[in-house]
């Protein structure tokens, strides 16, 4: 998984939320390389006239 891939879903499958910044990943989940590791992200969703802040993780 490329680390686009959350990135080109989110824009797909919810368009009013707009990408906030990728988190570091937690020491448990440390790796050599960044692009097939765990991604971890924060997002804001617009809904309902309020903004949501999520994180995620793939």
């Amino acid at each position: 998984m490329t680390p686009d891939f959350p990135l080109n879903s989110m824009a797909k499958e919810a368009p009013q939320s707009s990408f906030g910044e990728r988190l570091p990943n937690p020491e448990e989940f440390a790796d050599i390389d960044s692009d097939p590791a765990l991604k971890v992200g924060a997002v804001r969703y617009y809904c309902s006239s309020k903004y949501w802040h999520l994180t995620f993780g793939l």
